[in-house]
């Protein structure tokens, strides 16, 4: 494991007011457990060269004292290109050279063009004032990115890398035929030339910082902060020409910072969403990166914001989904009391040995269960008719990952997978060549998507035909298939209430389709199949939900529907199956030889859940135990039915509402985490 920060607090101008800077220190070491590392933060506006002279030069002193406190001292660069309108009452006036333009030729007062030579020239001049304090490390932070720089949502389009992408196209592209090209036209082939021109900007910016920064601090790691490649599709499928810069330079492993959104819990499923999306991120990182801290960002920093308790299950949820360390923004902001601050940092000190134990159980491992789909090809589908310009830049999964409070585990990336998710979304991304490996493997779908797919003419491959349900208001009955256990013949009643897309018959294309529920109207007569199983001829398995399926509220029978139906799929490797029915999500983590090593439970729901029954699958050794947070120590689990070598039946304590727990799997000594990422 590298030597590097666990937990890393984020501050912002606390190194200009000494008395300031020394009170936030006085918190900090207090809760030690809290904090391993400080980051400082360059300044947010564009302002002139000799003002951030000032401004690291205060830094400077300030990270003397941070280092004689016992914490390391870091920096994060607050821009490159510019977050935005939302910062405007910042200092821009700085800004002398081409800021970024959109696809309609408007340009953004807060942003800037990534090809400047101007902005570049700013940039190394004031990298080299900030990092000549020797920061350990420097991370870029998001808005290195070619999309979301209010007013302009897309970039760059000024005259310039017009004129420098013309320079690889082979002709001049006027911006307006650019646009309507890459868009209404679906000219994909330019599309993908012109992402991979901004791919080029952000990697060409990276070299430029990482220079800037190694010539004043040599020994500094580099890291960079980004968010998840299904909103960002407009920046391409990952951030590697970021990233591979940063190591070619450096010539050095680097950092990733994954992270996107909520700010504040008030609705606290959100957290679910942010984690799971920080897991898409961790599962594209190229090779040269070896540390990924999440962002726990609680923004704007206030007591009625995001409390004590939502901050650490959101940084458990984080680690769950791949991350080995976490960066903290309470402090950032410094318009609250020191005694909120305080208990925030209480509750996160301790936490950590929680934390610090469940990563040292699943050193080499990576969240299981169903992998979600998506295309690395994603932007270059076609833009259909009624969707707006650049709609293929952003794959929206919606309530999808919001399954995982049924207990279905879900994943990214096929390492881990013991079947796949296929969204809607995702299906409109897929080629042809795609389909066919998906043909091959486990498979749990809805009728939308298999309609999305006869639509692109894809149909004749798919084992199951989707056409439109009649009738909006749907009763469906389960049959007695054997996958619906004890709940054959329960009827799901008002599903329109909670349907996102319109409802389908579904008909199997083979003999060996089955029906597991099928539509049935008001006086009690049989419809067309509502949910059906099927083979492929290529050898998979595909199960589709002709209605409402991606909505979390379902009833007792069609959660344990929906989990028998994914474990069909695989062939009954998914690695853990939550029996007991209730809120609960549940997220496993197996090693490369697809051994069970830990599974971690979030009770998502105001209720006290009851004792909660797991099956397991491939379990890593005999030992079971139960680790909670703010405990000394795991407690052996009591309740364990071996069934076979390859499974067992294992009961833990209930959980109380909104908090974890975590079964741990050993069969041997782990060498113990030395709470270093």
């Amino acid at each position: 494991m590298k030597d590097y920060p666990f937990l890393t607090m984020r501050l912002w101008q606390q190194h200009k007011d000494p008395a300031l800077l020394d009170e936030y220190l006085r918190l900090l070491k207090r809760r030690r457990g809290a904090c391993d590392e400080v980051w400082f933060a360059t300044d947010y506006g564009f302002p002139p060269v000799d003002a951030h002279r000032q401004f690291a030069a205060q830094m400077a002193t300030a990270a003397e004292k941070v280092r004689a406190a016992g914490f390391v001292a870091s920096m994060q660069i607050s821009n490159t290109l510019g977050h935005g309108s939302y910062l405007k009452y910042l200092d821009f006036r700085g800004i002398t050279w081409q800021r970024m333009a959109g696809p309609d030729g408007r340009v953004s007062p807060y942003s800037n063009c990534p090809r400047d030579p101007a902005f570049h020239d700013y940039l190394r001049e004031i990298l080299r004032a900030y990092a000549a304090w020797k920061p350990a490390s420097v991370w870029i932070d998001d808005d290195l990115r070619m999309m979301n720089h209010h007013p302009v949502d897309h970039g760059c389009f000024c005259p310039r890398c017009l004129a420098e992408f013309a320079t690889g196209a082979g002709r001049v592209w006027p911006r307006e035929e650019l646009v309507e090209a890459i868009n209404a036209g679906n000219n994909i082939t330019l599309r993908r030339a012109w992402l991979a021109f901004g791919r080029q900007s952000l990697g060409r910016l990276a070299g430029i910082i990482a220079r800037a920064v190694k010539t004043v601090a040599p020994a500094a790691r580099l890291g960079f902060q980004h968010c998840d490649n299904s909103w960002a599709g407009y920046n391409g499928p990952d951030w590697k020409p970021v990233f591979d810069e940063l190591a070619r330079v450096s010539g050095q492993p680097v950092g990733s910072r994954p992270g996107g959104g909520f700010y504040t819990d008030h609705a606290p499923r959100g957290m679910i969403d942010k984690a799971f999306f920080i897991g898409q991120q961790n599962s594209r990182l190229p090779a040269c990166v070896d540390d990924s801290r999440a962002e726990v960002e609680n923004l704007p920093g206030a007591v009625t914001g995001k409390s004590a308790q939502g901050t650490v299950l959101e940084s458990t949820l984080a680690l769950a989904y791949g991350c080995n360390g976490l960066t903290f923004t309470p402090l950032m902001f410094t318009h609250e009391e020191a005694a909120w601050h305080d208990r925030v940092l209480a509750k996160i000190a301790a936490w950590r040995p929680f934390w610090l134990r469940y990563l040292e159980a699943s050193r080499d491992t990576g969240p299981a269960g169903l992998e979600l789909a998506l295309s690395r090809q994603q932007a270059e589908r076609p833009l259909k008719p009624g969707e707006h310009p650049f709609a293929w830049g952003s794959a929206q999964f919606q309530s999808a990952p919001q399954l995982t409070t049924l207990g279905l585990p879900l994943c990214w990336g096929s390492e881990h997978a013991a079947a796949v998710l296929l969204h809607p979304t995702a299906a409109d991304g897929l080629s042809e060549k795609e389909l066919r490996s998906l043909l091959r493997r486990g498979v749990v779908t809805d009728g939308e998507t298999l309609r999305r797919l006869q639509d692109r003419g894809l149909g004749r491959l798919l084992p199951v035909e989707a056409q439109p349900a009649t009738d909006l208001d749907l009763l469906e009955r389960f049959t007695d298939d054997p996958l619906n256990g004890p709940y054959a013949g329960r009827s799901v009643t008002l599903t329109g209430l909670f349907g996102g897309f319109r409802p389908c018959i579904l008909t199997a294309r083979t003999a060996a389709g089955r029906a597991l529920s099928r539509y049935e109207s008001a006086e009690g007569t049989a419809g067309g199949m509502c949910v059906g199983v099927a083979e492929t001829a290529a050898g998979g398995r595909w199960a589709v939900f002709g209605n409402t399926f991606w909505d979390p509220v379902v009833t007792t029978a069609r959660r344990a529907q929906i989990l028998a139906a994914a474990d069909w799929v695989s062939r009954g490797r998914l690695p853990v199956l939550v029996e007991t029915p209730g809120q609960v999500v549940a997220v496993p983590r197996t090693d490369r030889q697809g051994r069970l090593r830990s599974v971690l439970l979030l009770n998502c729901s105001l209720d006290r859940t009851p004792a909660i029954e797991l099956r397991l699958r491939r379990p890593a050794g005999p030992r079971y135990s139960w680790l909670l947070p703010e405990r000394q120590r795991p407690v052996p689990v009591k309740s364990v039915h071996v069934v076979r070598k390859t499974e067992a039946h294992v009961v833990v304590p209930p959980l109380k509402p909104w908090s974890v727990g975590v079964l741990l799997i050993e069969g041997s000594t782990s060498p113990k985490h030395d709470g270093r990422g």
